[in-house]
């Protein structure tokens, strides 16, 4: 698994910089986030979910609740999931 430090390596800058331009930070140079950006390119970097996670503290997982309800079939369970529920941001998600 590509990391950010292997980027970071590629494109000649620090971690936190690669950091930058992925969060989108306005005070990296245009040059760097072009070098930054074709080294992620280049290397297929892909952001890893459970790594954030761990290191923010914060999961990004939406539970489901249901109440009363004894799920013994697929057909009961796939009735339970066509329902749309309301979205997280509805419900004061960030």
């Amino acid at each position: 698994m590509i990391t950010m430090l292997d980027v970071a390596k590629k494109a000649g800058v620090s971690k936190a910089t690669v950091s930058r331009v992925l969060a989108g930070n306005s005070y990296v140079s245009k040059t760097t986030q072009d070098k930054v950006c074709k080294a992620i390119e280049e290397m297929g970097y892909r952001s890893n979910l459970l790594a954030r996670n761990l290191a923010t503290s914060k999961l990004q997982n939406i539970g489901l609740v249901l109440a009363n309800t004894l799920i013994i079939t697929p057909p009961i369970l796939a009735s339970c999931y066509s329902r749309r529920p309301p979205s997280p941001s509805s419900m004061g998600a960030s």
